[in-house]
């Protein structure tokens, strides 16, 4: 049996009122472990044993990466699990703080790209979270959700979302017929060596449909 399903049958039979001596023999077991083994920690747990080591995760000898790998997963899996609900991004927002964990901002970035994220949790991450990919995805977010909204964006909208090279948001938004005539020409046909040439193409394509 590996070190991490040892360490997992420890946390899923652990006793809550002997805490104290069962975080003593987690912890001499992760202290055999290397630091490869630590990092893939978090795949050989279970949803009990991914919980409740997450709860005791301040208290372990686990290394940085290794948190930061379990905090990934236990979020992950309890978005799965219950969906991205205002109190889960509360703790998310918690953790963040706490941790600045880039792996945390990683799921913030995914919910938005999959607009699974609502406009006042947005609000509310945006207080917490200055990630600079973090801040590109909430500003293209923002022209998603405005185009679903029926709003035309204007040339500088447009200069924008180029600056940011959020092309697939950019593509939505001519899909759904949200970009001002006048902003049209923005999307131009690249020329030689221009960068992101392939895109560019695809998005003039579209605008000139």
């Amino acid at each position: 049996m590996s070190k991490g399903l040892e360490l997992n049958g420890l946390l899923e039979t652990s006793n809550q009122e002997h805490m104290e001596a069962e975080l003593l023999k987690m912890n001499s077991l992760i202290s055999k472990m290397d630091t490869g083994e630590q990092l893939g920690l978090a795949g050989e747990l279970s949803n009990i044993g991914l919980r409740r080591l997450y709860a005791l995760m301040n208290h372990t000898v686990m290394v940085q990466g290794a948190k930061e790998h379990l905090a990934y997963a236990y979020f992950v899996d309890r978005i799965k699990q219950q969906g991205l609900d205002d109190d889960l991004l509360a703790e998310l927002l918690q953790a963040y703080s706490e941790t600045e964990f880039i792996a945390i901002a990683s799921i913030l970035i995914d919910a938005l790209k999959r607009d699974v994220m609502t406009v006042f949790q947005l609000v509310a991450a945006e207080k917490t979270v200055f990630d600079q990919t973090f801040l590109k995805e909430a500003t293209a977010f923002k022209y998603r959700e405005a185009a679903k909204a029926g709003l035309h964006l204007n040339r500088e909208d447009i200069k924008i979302l180029l600056n940011l090279r959020a092309y697939s948001t950019l593509a939505f938004v001519l899909d759904e017929k949200a970009v001002a005539q006048a902003a049209l020409d923005l999307l131009h046909e690249p020329i030689d060596g221009e960068k992101d040439k392939k895109m560019k193409r695809a998005l003039f394509q579209k605008a000139n449909r």
